[in-house]
């Protein structure tokens, strides 16, 4: 920061990893403000990590001329990506996560408790009838 207080933004050639970042780094990002870093980062730590770059167009305010500008300053380690154990994480947990939600963690949750804990993802997914969108956005965060 400079005398004015203000964020020095990203220069062409630098860039920063949107699961590592904090909000301070974020906020180097062009278009990005100190509310929008924090969204971002709320939405990182409510997905346990971003997966694909295309998730920033989901957090609130985020739109597309922004998403365009600070697509050339980041990159995405998702080595440190946090998934859901669908058989042990509880109802509040399941519901906070974006692509969860109430309705759908309620139904986790009684099927486990009906049936025992489920073998995969995918099976948990096809026992659900979660629609092929919802599947393609969830699975990469479910593991038993």
């Amino acid at each position: 920061m400079g005398d004015s207080g203000r964020i020095q933004k990203l220069q062409s050639g630098q860039r920063i990893d949107l699961n590592h970042a904090d909000t301070l780094a974020l906020r180097r990002l062009r278009g990005v403000g100190a509310a929008t870093a924090r969204r971002i980062a709320d939405y990182r730590r409510r997905l346990g990590g971003f997966i694909r770059t295309d998730q920033l167009l989901e957090v609130y305010g985020m739109d597309t001329l922004t998403f365009e500008v600070v697509l050339k300053y980041v990159t995405l380690d998702t080595s440190k990506v946090i998934p859901l154990d669908i058989n042990t994480t509880d109802l509040e947990a399941l519901a906070d996560h974006p692509y969860v939600g109430w309705a759908l963690a309620k139904k986790i949750l009684a099927y486990r408790r009906q049936h025992g804990p489920y073998t995969s993802g995918s099976d948990m997914l096809r026992q659900l009838d979660v629609d092929a969108i919802a599947r393609r956005r969830l699975l990469p965060y479910c593991t038993r």
